[in-house]
C-alpha cells in the first residue's frame, strides 16, 4: 500500500507591487489530507478489533446514563466521528492510554443487554 506521493504543485502569488513568489516546494493540502488518510486506514488495517470497541463503548455510554457515571478514575472517552481521521486518532490514543482502566469499568458492569455483552466482547 502506498502512503502517499510527493505530489508538488509550483504555487506563487503576485503582490500588487509586481514581486512575484513562488513556492516550488509547497504540499497540496488534499495531498497531506490523503496521507494522512491512507496512513490512518494503515493503523486500522493492523487493530480491526479497535473500532468495535470505540463504536460499541459509544453506544453504550450514550443509551445509558448509569454507565457514565462508572467513569470515576479517568475522562469520558471523546465522541467518535467516522470520517474525522485526526479525531480517531486521539481517540485510539485515549483507549491506549485508558485500556486497563476501561476493561475495569467494563468488568464491573453487570447489565445483561446485547451492547454489554458487545462491549465485553469487545474487550476481552
Amino acid at each position: 500500500m502506498k502512503l502517499g506521493g510527493l505530489k508538488l504543485k509550483n504555487e506563487s502569488f503576485n503582490f500588487d507591487n509586481g514581486e512575484i513568489v513562488h513556492f516550488n516546494k509547497l504540499f497540496h493540502i488534499t495531498c497531506i489530507v490523503h496521507l494522512y488518510h491512507n496512513i490512518t486506514g494503515k493503523i486500522i488495517s493492523h487493530y480491526s478489533n479497535i473500532n468495535e470497541l470505540i463504536i460499541s463503548i459509544n453506544i453504550a455510554l450514550s443509551k445509558c446514563a448509569s454507565r457514565k457515571k462508572l467513569f470515576t478514575k479517568i475522562p469520558l472517552p471523546p465522541n467518535f466521528c467516522k470520517t474525522r481521521f485526526g479525531d480517531w486518532l486521539k481517540i485510539v490514543e485515549y483507549y491506549s492510554k485508558q485500556y486497563i482502566f476501561i476493561k475495569e469499568i467494563v468488568n464491573e458492569i453487570i447489565d445483561d443487554d446485547a451492547i454489554v455483552k458487545r462491549v465485553k466482547k469487545a474487550v476481552s
